[in-house]
């Protein structure tokens, strides 16, 4: 982290990313978090946002979160983060 930052960090906690199981594999759970992250840089400009956390229930929760750029949290690996500045970027690589 960034000296002069505030403590404790603004972040904006993802809700839970479920897809049936009978839609599994067919990008629908990459829509989702794409959409959040959307939506996470709309909110940023007023809430002033630092990171995206997510809590994985699962290894493989834990798994797509960390294959789509998120990192685990030093202190608990089933907490997975993602800066704001990620999401800007990996958007823009998406457009």
């Amino acid at each position: 982290m960034r000296r002069n930052m505030p403590d404790p960090l603004p972040v904006l906690l993802l809700c839970r990313l479920a897809i049936d199981r009978h839609y599994h594999n067919q990008g629908l759970g990459s829509a989702l978090l794409r959409d959040a992250m959307i939506r996470s840089i709309t909110v940023s400009g007023d809430a002033g946002i630092f990171a995206l956390i997510a809590h994985a229930l699962s290894e493989q929760a834990r798994r797509f979160y960390l294959s789509r750029g998120f990192v685990e949290s030093p202190l608990q690996p089933m907490t997975l983060m993602m800066t704001l500045a990620t999401v800007r970027s990996i958007l823009a690589k998406l457009n």
